[in-house]
């Protein structure tokens, strides 16, 4: 059985060939994954990507989706997984702190083609390439409540960090800017009182016959 691992990352395995921009490992192959597929029609039998389509511009999703397609053989298995309503989903959070959190994502949906919303697309893709047996499901990929542990902690808070500083945003809707949203941030999601989760949706589908 041959089996693609799409924009793989650090999770790559022996039995798979994997590609992506980044070849850190000798079980990695660079691949543009823009610029297509260096692979023939019709070749694999499971093509696999997790986490990846959300970084993609709509357009771009449907080409990779498409070379996808175009390189697994019939009958073989596309599947597909990322986050929905990203780094979105809170409850008991302060209504200062909840637009400023969606005015980030907006941005970084308009200008640096990031997808919060890709994982109710999923579907979509697949059916509209015709795909047959599709099969969703949806789990919990952050799921945050009670006393606050320290990785939950470490990975939000240095998360909110890089992006805040790199993108073009004034948090106009605080006076003391980035450093006052951060601490608003912080005293809401170390409150045990609050909850917090994002949806992951795994969808997978099989390419006709014919």
């Amino acid at each position: 059985m041959k089996m693609l691992n799409i924009a793989c990352g650090s999770r790559y395995h022996k039995d798979w060939i994997n590609i992506d921009i980044i070849a850190d490992s000798p079980l990695i192959k660079k691949v543009n994954l823009l610029r297509g597929l260096p692979f023939e029609d019709n070749c694999f039998d499971v093509v696999y990507s997790s986490h990846y389509i959300e970084h993609l511009s709509e357009y771009n999703a449907k080409f990779v989706l498409k070379e996808a397609h175009r390189i697994l053989k019939p009958g073989g298995i596309l599947c597909l997984i990322d986050l929905d309503y990203n780094c979105l989903s809170h409850y008991n959070i302060p209504k200062k702190l909840k637009r400023t959190l969606f005015a980030i994502m907006k941005y970084l949906e308009e200008k640096a083609n990031f997808d919060p919303y890709v994982g109710r697309k999923l579907y979509s893709f697949l059916y509209d390439l015709g795909y047959q047996d599709i099969n969703v499901d949806v789990a919990a990929h952050h799921l945050i409540f009670g006393k606050l542990k320290d990785a939950d902690a470490f990975n939000w808070f240095k998360k909110l960090e890089v992006v805040s500083r790199k993108i073009n945003l004034q948090f106009e809707e605080y006076e003391g800017g980035y450093e006052e949203f951060l601490e608003d941030f912080k005293r809401f999601f170390t409150d045990p009182g609050r909850f917090t989760y994002t949806p992951v949706i795994s969808c997978r589908g099989r390419k006709p016959l014919l």
